[in-house]
């Protein structure tokens, strides 16, 4: 018997392949394996995920030691490193199994199961590790914590204003006090050669709002930003794609069994939420005595929506039966361990995938589909568009009105035969 083969650890292997590898190893190394499978235990992964996570760890300890590389100290460089090790790699002992497949698949799937592994070597646990923090200039750093605090934009937005800040910054220069208006446009006008007219569109938002910060600090002249060029980008109608009664009903019913699913449908069914207003809901949002429901949404506006009935019923049911016992205050989470808020994007994901399997097939499939098509059911009942705007939550009604669309039915009762 070896060193580490009295360890329940090594249970955690069973081909030969991996057992051997992970006889081979240091006893540091075998010590820090076995510390992240207690860890994925404690952390409720099932036994599949665990035993894929323990088999990209085992890939990324051989790999270090024969690189001489210090498994703690593990940078961002050697990440990518072993990334692209992971994807040329033959080996048995691969992030995936032998089933990894391509090499496009197998670079997915390493990042992510080193993502799960380095979050273990630098925080000591499990769970959503937000990776290596961006390397941002200390303007761009102060531009976003400022448009959090004065702008009342979410970190995700204040971090995609930040990119195009840093782009900015990298080519008018990183002294505002020399910025000029012809530099300003020199900047626009390069971008106009390689973005979209909607990419612009928010570029020069972004340029007005950085303006705006470097004015209050007095960095730079006050009347930089008449410099911007004023845009009108006419975007088309988009087309009346939308769902109707008989499709919710159809999508409804693909998620019997799953009550987490069935109730982020309904919300986005009757009261026409957002992915991102569904994920961020907490516990205290709730208020099941007034049937009301407190939703946040853009710019962190807070807005008290009705709870119908049905959505609630099944919320509750979601809380009581099926939702993870954890001290979590998100009211939806991943139902695979870590047990993590679900993000926006999963949430429109699962949506398409329960119109997929439902068979209700659109040509268009837009995250705003739904908010589309309670607008246009909404309208059909004669409610007031006043009515409709505080029920998605728009500050100007003319925003109300693009959601609105008049149904093929009714097109074609007003619509006048073609002469032959």
């Amino acid at each position: 018997m070896t060193e580490h083969e009295g360890s329940p650890f090594a249970t955690m292997y069973k081909r030969p392949t991996e057992r051997g590898l992970f006889h081979r190893v240091t006893p540091s190394s075998a010590e820090v394996l076995a510390e992240f499978a207690r860890q994925l235990w404690r952390a409720n992964f099932c036994e599949t995920m665990a035993r894929r996570h323990l088999r990209a760890a085992l890939h990324v300890v051989v790999w270090a030691e024969r690189n001489g590389i210090a498994l703690r100290t593990l940078s961002a460089d050697e990440a990518k490193a072993f990334v692209e090790h992971a994807t040329r790699c033959r080996c048995r002992c691969v992030i995936a199994g032998s089933s990894a497949g391509w090499p496009k698949r197998r670079r997915r799937r390493a990042r992510a199961a080193l993502r799960v592994f380095r979050g273990f070597l630098h925080t000591g646990a499990v769970g959503t590790w937000p990776g290596d923090p961006p390397v941002l200039s200390p303007l761009v750093s102060d531009f976003q914590a400022w448009l959090v605090a004065h702008r009342g934009v979410t970190p995700g937005t204040a971090r995609q204003y930040g990119r195009w800040a840093g782009v900015a910054i990298s080519s008018v220069g990183e002294d505002p006090s020399t910025y000029t208006p012809r530099m300003i446009r020199r900047f626009v006008t390069a971008c106009w050669r390689s973005q979209t007219p909607a990419s612009i569109e928010a570029i020069v938002r972004v340029l007005r709002h950085f303006i705006a910060f470097l004015s209050t600090r007095g960095l730079c002249d006050v009347d930089l930003e008449g410099a911007l060029p004023r845009l009108r980008i006419n975007r088309p109608a988009p087309p009346p794609f939308v769902l109707t009664t008989k499709d919710f009903k159809r999508t409804l019913k693909t998620a019997d069994g799953r009550l987490r699913d069935r109730a982020m449908l309904l919300l986005m069914f009757r009261l026409g939420l957002r992915g991102s207003d569904i994920a961020g809901l907490r516990l205290d949002d709730v208020n099941w005595q007034n049937g009301t429901i407190l939703v946040s949404g853009k710019n962190r506006r807070e807005e008290l929506l009705p709870l119908p009935q049905d959505v609630g019923d099944t919320l509750l049911a979601y809380l009581r039966d099926e939702r993870p016992r954890t001290e979590s205050a998100h009211v939806f989470l991943r139902e695979r361990a870590p047990h993590t808020p679900v993000g926006r994007s999963a949430i429109i994901q699962m949506r398409r995938g329960a119109m997929e399997r439902a068979g209700v097939r659109l040509p268009d499939t837009r995250a705003h589909l739904t908010r589309h098509s309670v607008a246009t059911d909404v309208l059909r009942t004669s409610v007031p568009l006043s009515a409709l705007q505080h029920l998605l939550r728009h500050r100007l009604i003319s925003t109300t009105g693009t959601y609105c669309h008049v149904g093929q039915a009714v097109l074609r009762s007003v619509c006048q035969r073609w002469p032959k």
